[in-house]
């Protein structure tokens, strides 16, 4: 067992870049896929490399650290929102999804189809698609007609009569 090369001094000289790319493949998951939750995780990670690589560096002791984790944790999370929300999310959505075709919600505003009654509620049923329809629309529709979707509030369609 004595002739097994000692890896831990290899192990704790690695930790700080492990923390960065780790930091940073979850900043770019985040871009793609839009969950904040990742993001605070990251900038979490981000903010302990940074916390260790100053106290590596400058040899601050134990209290301060913890006033350095959260003076760069508020950093992040501020250039996060204002860079990453503002700048590189915007710039995705207009240049890089271009081609890409619109939202269900977006792509039935404005589709015709025939009222169905469903158990208790009505859909509208638009190329073989049902839509469930608004309660507050219902009072005036009855099934077989024809009706065009006007809006999309979560989940249900508002339709009027075509």
């Amino acid at each position: 067992m004595s002739a097994l090369p000692d890896f831990s001094a290899l192990q704790a000289a690695a930790l700080p870049e492990w923390l960065l790319a780790v930091s940073l493949v979850l900043m770019l998951l985040d871009l793609f896929i839009d969950t904040s939750f990742l993001a605070y995780i990251s900038l979490a990670v981000f903010s302990l490399w940074g916390t260790q690589t100053l106290a590596a560096l400058t040899g601050i002791g134990l209290p301060w650290t913890g006033l350095v984790f959260l003076l760069l944790y508020a950093l992040g999370v501020w250039l996060y929102v204002f860079e990453c929300r503002v700048i590189a999310r915007s710039f995705l959505l207009k240049y890089l999804t271009r081609g890409a075709p619109p939202e269900l919600k977006e792509a039935a505003i404005g589709r015709t189809g025939i009222v169905q009654h469903a158990g208790n509620s009505f859909a509208l049923s638009v190329d073989d698609e049902l839509f469930p329809i608004d309660p507050a629309c219902t009072a005036d529709l009855r099934e077989g007609e024809a009706a065009t979707i006007t809006a999309w509030n979560g989940g249900l369609v508002r339709v009027r009569r075509s």
